[in-house]
């Protein structure tokens, strides 16, 4: 599943930038940067889980990589989410800048 979504997102992102559709390649390169940083969210999931439970990997090693993967993707959809359609003036300082579709 995560290995599909590291694929498509570029795929996407990139036909977005194509076609002019800034804020959308955002989205899609958002998207793409959590699943590759949920490789370390799963390190830290199993690092957690291994204290938690006192077990070897055959026991939590499964729960981590779903534990880690969601949770990234989950942030990134509520930063996209978030930074979505916020006109810049209304934004606060030090926050990124979201381009519209038109720019």
């Amino acid at each position: 599943v995560f290995g599909a979504l590291f694929l498509i997102s570029p795929i996407r992102g990139f036909r977005a930038i194509r076609k002019g559709q800034i804020a959308r390649h955002r989205e899609w390169m958002i998207r793409m940067c959590a699943v590759a940083l949920g490789v370390s969210t799963v390190r830290l999931c199993g690092i957690v889980l291994a204290i938690a439970t006192k077990e070897g990997p055959e026991v939590w090693f499964g729960y981590s990589v779903w534990l880690g993967f969601t949770i990234t993707v989950w942030v990134a959809e509520l930063w996209i989410r978030h930074t979505r359609g916020v006109p810049n003036s209304a934004r606060p300082a030090g926050t990124p800048v979201a381009f519209s579709e038109g720019t």
